[in-house]
């Protein structure tokens, strides 16, 4: 399920469905670093850097797997903004 979709300018390349962390300057995305915040999810396009990107910053978004996980795994965003099984740090509700 789609949800709200903002467009910010990639502060360095980002591919489609990673974590998303705001950029140093306002209006930019970055990839999310491990175990870091995420603002959302880059959404269908990769972009280079200094380029558009779209952001899905709620709902139900398609996010790619830095690995595998279990069903029912608490999760958390690992490196290059991929999606990574928990310990028990950042989880993604």
């Amino acid at each position: 399920m789609k949800g709200n979709v903002l467009n910010f300018t990639a502060s360095n390349a980002v591919p489609a469905f990673r974590f998303v962390a705001l950029g140093a300057t306002e209006g930019t995305v970055a990839l999310a670093s491990a175990d870091g915040d995420a603002v959302g999810v880059s959404y269908e396009l990769d972009a280079a850097q200094d380029g558009r990107q779209d952001v899905q910053l709620d709902g139900i978004a398609e996010v790619t797997a830095g690995g595998a996980f279990a069903v029912g795994a608490k999760l958390k965003v690992g490196a290059n903004g991929k999606l990574f099984g928990a310990l028990n740090t950042q989880i993604i509700a």
